[in-house]
């Protein structure tokens, strides 16, 4: 039977992972950004969505660009980089490397600021619905003001939200999101990737310096992904399972610097996305008819009249050019921010987030579960109510599982102690009997 060119690629990169991995031996564990940590940087311990909010600082890039980084990511790789460049004065690494003499950055943060990316994203998505949908069977005739064209866009959205997210949150856990945007990563070298870049895959992870660099890696927090021996990742749960005396380990020095831990990190320094989703689509719908009226503040329509005459009725058909509303005003109370535009938007998030990840509630069937969200809206505010949307949205809660932190999941060592030995307790007790239930159904 003949390997299908998909079957094929997989079959290719899985055996290059295990070439990469076994080349010297080394025992220190890779980042794998295509099979295990796709969302590495963009769920926070729960399995929430998140933004870096702040906290970036310059990182060494020599001469060929400005990049940025997460300042305690910051912080380990100029030492990481002082390191190297001892042995290489001292003959212990090989002057002849692919990596160099000097360790700098040419690919981080700025290359994948999920924000700006986000508004391009969105500004491709616009061109498409005015120039193509609203072009087609004269659909540009049913808008007349703001709520028609948010109304319109909504119906072209649920087709396409699945493989197109328009939310932030559907957007930060898609492919579409570059996996820089976390600030945690950051690349020494200028490779292309892909399967058609095998080769410098190989060439790197048998250059002379490779594992000294790995192991170099481990001591101040980072991670080699084994796709891209020239890609860092630098790992929050590094030294967290050391001893408390112990705290200039890994990353938890670097961080320690900064007051952050392991545990909070994902506090501090990011922001839920959907907590943002009722803003962000108010700006997006707004900003995106502001352009629309902008651009087409008149449109014209076909109207027919009939003519009697002989036999038949012939048709006469007029063109007939009609003036748009203009965009409502941003502050005015009774139009975009009053509590009857927070439901309807919230309405938009709850249906477009159940397309996005093409959950079990679908558009026909999701009307309880709309109202139990504007339930939690009316009695405890918007947060309240896009946190259900987020609980029905995301992936189930792991909450079962005890499984010790490798890289930014799982749980600390003196918490994996005492659920295992509450889990030992209350083993026989019939009345504590659980499932775990998992799933990831918005891993797009």
């Amino acid at each position: 039977m003949p390997v299908r060119p998909v079957e094929a690629m997989f079959n290719t990169r899985n055996n290059l992972n295990k070439l990469v991995a076994n080349q010297h031996q080394v025992t220190t564990k890779h980042f794998d950004l295509h099979r295990k940590q796709m969302l590495y940087g963009k769920i926070d311990h729960v399995g929430d969505a998140i933004v870096l909010e702040s906290n970036l600082e310059q990182i060494h890039s020599g001469r060929v660009g400005t990049e940025f980084a997460v300042d305690f990511v910051v912080d380990a790789f100029n030492d990481l980089r002082a390191f190297y460049q001892q042995h290489i004065l001292a003959g212990a690494a090989d002057k002849v490397s692919l990596y160099g003499v000097d360790l700098r950055v040419t690919k981080a943060w700025r290359l994948g600021d999920p924000l700006f990316e986000y508004d391009n994203y969105i500004t491709k998505i616009y061109t498409i619905f005015v120039q193509e949908y609203l072009r087609t069977n004269r659909r540009h005739e049913k808008i007349k003001n703001f709520y028609d064209f948010t109304k319109e866009f909504f119906v072209f959205m649920l087709d396409e939200a699945y493989y197109f997210p328009i939310t932030l949150t559907g957007f930060m856990l898609s492919y579409h999101c570059s996996p820089f945007a976390s600030g945690l990563m950051i690349e020494i070298a200028r490779q292309k990737h892909g399967v058609q870049n095998n080769k410098a895959v190989f060439r790197y992870a048998s250059d002379p310096n490779y594992q000294l660099l790995v192991e170099m890696a481990k001591k101040f927090g980072f991670m080699v992904d084994i796709n891209a021996p020239w890609r860092l990742v630098f790992n929050i749960a590094s030294g967290n399972a050391a001893p408390a005396e112990n705290s200039d380990i890994g990353g938890r020095k670097y961080m320690g610097n900064y007051g952050i831990t392991y545990e909070n990190v994902f506090d501090f320094y990011y922001q839920k996305t959907h907590l943002r989703e009722i803003e962000n689509l108010r700006k997006i719908m707004y900003n995106s008819y502001e352009s629309f009226y902008q651009q087409f503040s008149t449109y014209e329509t076909l109207r027919y009249y009939g003519i009697p005459g002989g036999d038949c009725l012939s048709m006469k058909v007029v063109n007939e050019r009609k003036d748009r509303e203009p965009p409502p005003l941003v502050l005015d109370p009774d139009s975009l921010n009053s509590n009857e535009a927070d439901e309807y938007f919230l309405k938009m998030i709850m249906k477009l987030r159940l397309a996005e990840t093409k959950n079990r509630f679908n558009i026909r069937n999701c009307i309880p579960q709309i109202n139990k969200m504007l339930y939690h809206y009316r009695n405890n505010g918007p947060t309240a109510a896009l946190n259900h949307i987020n609980e029905l949205t995301k992936g189930f809660h792991v909450v079962n599982f005890n499984r010790r932190g490798k890289y930014w999941y799982g749980v600390n060592l003196r918490d994996y102690e005492n659920k295992k030995l509450a889990a030992k307790e209350g083993a026989s007790d019939p009345s504590a009997a659980d499932h775990a239930l998992t799933a990831t159904k918005n891993t797009i």
